[in-house]
């Protein structure tokens, strides 16, 4: 919502004559349009009770599809069943679930208890299950084998790095959390968080600062192929969270 809708309307009131990289909200309509003709019936669109940010984001993407011209209805993750007799993914007045955004994590689904059923489902999903390889920063020292001192890629692994200066990341870490920073092997900096398990190191990459505090980090968007629109978060601290403030950006 912040990187669509909420810092264009933002440039339209402060600076109306200025101009913004984002197309963002034209793109999710011309895409739901064809996602509309390709797969006829209801779309489901679900996240988990109680986040009010994820609850916003996917009735977003819902009112987007909506102007689209698709059949919508939203479900919780937990509201989600499983009819064995049909062999359907199912809400909970056990109506199947063909289609279905989901702005859930693929690891956590495969998990859960409903998992092995997902290979036997007809719903489809969107994101697709080949994002889980996207999201999984074990590709990261992948690639970096693949293509080594590439100038798009940090140098990854998945032991510490010999010169000291890297950052481990849990493989299916988020918004910063369990993040620790090592300079000359010695830890630096780190952050709390609900995700274990197994970790990536990658080379340290100092994000820029302004005004000698803010440290600004550009996430871009790309919807259906397209490279659409920007959005800036920035933090006194050098890793991007969950509570980085979102700034928008003009020309």
């Amino acid at each position: 919502m912040e990187a669509s809708v909420v810092q264009w309307h933002w440039v339209k009131d402060n600076f109306p004559h200025a101009d913004q990289f984002n197309s963002i909200h034209e793109r999710l309509l011309e895409v739901w349009k064809v996602i509309g003709r390709e797969r006829p019936g209801t779309m489901y669109f679900t996240s988990l009770s109680g986040c009010v940010e994820d609850y916003m984001t996917v009735n977003y993407l819902r009112d987007v599809a909506i102007q689209a011209g698709c059949e919508t209805a939203h479900v919780h993750v937990e509201d989600i069943g499983w009819n064995a007799q049909r062999g359907a993914f199912t809400d909970k007045d056990e109506k199947p679930i063909l289609n279905c955004f989901k702005l859930y994590p693929w690891e956590w689904m495969q998990r859960d208890q409903f998992g092995p059923y997902l290979l036997e489902s007809r719903c489809r999903w969107l994101e697709p299950p080949w994002k889980a390889i996207l999201s999984n920063k074990a590709i990261l020292p992948v690639l970096w084998e693949l293509f080594p001192k590439n100038p798009y890629l940090l140098e990854a692994s998945f032991e510490p790095l010999p010169h000291g200066d890297y950052v481990r990341k849990p493989i299916f870490g988020r918004e910063g959390a369990n993040l620790q920073v090592f300079k000359q092997g010695k830890l630096f900096l780190q952050t709390d968080g609900p995700y274990e398990g197994p970790a990536v190191y990658q080379e340290v990459w100092p994000l820029p600062c302004f005004d000698r505090k803010y440290y600004a980090c550009i996430g871009s968007w790309i919807v259906n192929g397209w490279a659409c629109g920007i959005g800036i978060r920035e933090d006194e601290s050098l890793i991007t969270g969950n509570l980085s403030r979102f700034v928008p950006h003009i020309f």
